[in-house]
């Protein structure tokens, strides 16, 4: 299995090589959410000031989970935004059960969306988002998920960087 998903990344990577900024977050959403065993992913990007905004979603219910994370200004991505040396990833077993982010896990629990597994996009130069993973049932995420998500990100956020840069320069 784990050499299947190697040569899948692989393949994926090479793929991402060369792509305009709004492709290359299409293409990472799509490959994220089946690649860690869900049906729901979004990107949000960092901006300036430690902020975030929304970057690309697979689909509605990633959308209004990653617009109600930026809304209110708590969630996963947030308080891993504002710990650099904490952990890339974080989990959220049960956003019913959720009681870090009070703001953010009731509208969370009401949009059905009940796992979320967030992971930094870290480069070089720093924290450029945040791949999040949302799942309908609670503890969907297992300890391979999470690596998987892990490397996942490794993986998409130096071509994500360099894309953003070639936009901005």
């Amino acid at each position: 299995m784990h050499g299947q998903l190697a040569r899948e990344f692989a393949e994926t990577a090479a793929r991402l090589r060369d792509r305009d900024p709004g492709e290359l977050l299409d293409a990472i959403v799509e490959f994220a959410a089946p690649t860690v065993g869900c049906r729901h992913a979004g990107l949000m990007l960092c901006g300036r000031g430690r902020t975030l905004r929304c970057g690309r979603a697979t689909d509605a219910e990633a959308a209004r989970a990653d617009h109600l994370q930026v809304a209110v200004r708590q969630g996963p991505c947030w308080s891993s935004l504002a710990r650099p040396d904490g952990p890339a990833e974080i989990l959220v077993d049960d956003t019913a059960r959720e009681s870090r982010w009070p703001a953010w896990n009731r509208p969370m629990t009401e949009l059905g969306l009940r796992n979320v597994l967030s992971s930094r996009l870290d480069t070089v130069g720093g924290t450029i988002g945040f791949l999040t993973w949302y799942d309908e049932a609670p503890h969907g995420f297992d300890p391979d998920s999470i690596t998987v998500a892990h490397v996942l990100a490794l993986h998409a956020a130096e071509p994500l960087a360099r894309a953003l840069e070639h936009t901005v320069s």
